[in-house]
């Protein structure tokens, strides 16, 4: 389960409060989405939840979030440079859980998200994929750490 208790948050930059006293629940094989205009703290919720270290750089925040054991899979909007500077084979072994699957089992991951049975092994560069590409193998890098709420930004 995941829940939010009275998180209030705001910009650094310019103060300017995106949320004040948030509560939230999400329970198990729940799917819920948070919608709303451009800048109003969408991602910077969801950057709450999953990174909190990473959020406390721009924003002041306060409450609670209780992730009672849950493993949180994230995928921002755009991944980071350093994430993609290697081959999509280079990109999906650096998960902690790459090497616990065989590659039947890394081949029907991929299949399910559209991809070839072989990408998990391909030595492309991970840049010259289409941009639904790279969001299935980030996707599937996700997946691969088997995370029980997965937030899509």
């Amino acid at each position: 389960m995941l829940q939010i208790k009275n998180l209030s948050f705001s910009l650094k930059r310019d103060l300017r409060p995106l949320a004040e006293d948030f509560n939230f629940t999400l329970t198990p094989n729940t799917r819920a989405a948070v919608i709303g205009e451009e800048g109003n703290g969408k991602s910077t919720l969801l950057k709450i939840i999953a990174a909190p270290k990473e959020a406390a750089q721009y924003v002041d925040y306060s409450g609670e979030v209780i992730t009672s054991g849950e493993v949180i899979g994230y995928l921002p909007q755009d991944a980071s440079p350093t994430d993609t500077s290697g081959t999509v084979y280079e990109f999906l072994s650096g998960s902690e859980r790459f090497f616990d699957y065989t590659g039947k089992e890394l081949a029907a991951y991929a299949a399910e998200m559209g991809l070839p049975a072989d990408i998990c092994y391909d030595d492309r560069s991970f840049n010259v994929l289409s941009g639904g590409e790279k969001v299935k193998v980030r996707l599937l890098d996700i997946r691969l750490r088997r995370p029980s709420v997965i937030l899509l930004d």
